[in-house]
């Protein structure tokens, strides 16, 4: 459970399996408050945000909503983000990393008093 997070420029957002754009707006890419999304170090997979569908009126797409809770996990590690569904996937990117590094360092100096 010790994998080292990857750098903010390497790593990705997997949502269901599908890569987020990091330049998509979270709510672009039909998001909702307890999903869970995984950090992944390896660019392989398909993008999710490009095919948009313009005019969809879903529920998922309204500006006027307030922020979603997302889950981020990565290796072992679980951290809860709030995004603004006006905001850039890659903003919430790096906030999940800047929360990842604090938690891990966190756990790291509880086991060191053990």
């Amino acid at each position: 459970g010790d994998a080292a997070l990857p750098p903010l420029s390497s790593c990705r957002l997997l949502a269901r399996g599908r890569q987020l754009e990091a330049s998509a707006r979270v709510g672009e890419c039909d998001l909702v408050t307890g999903d869970t999304l995984a950090l992944s170090g390896s660019s392989s997979m398909e993008p999710c945000c490009e095919d948009r569908q313009v005019g969809d009126g879903g529920e998922h797409h309204g500006s006027g909503r307030g922020p979603l809770n997302l889950v981020v996990t990565f290796d072992e590690c679980e951290v809860t983000v709030e995004a603004l569904v006006s905001e850039l996937v890659g903003e919430v990117k790096s906030r999940a990393l800047e929360q990842m590094a604090v938690w891990r360092r966190f756990l790291s100096l509880a086991d060191a008093d053990v």
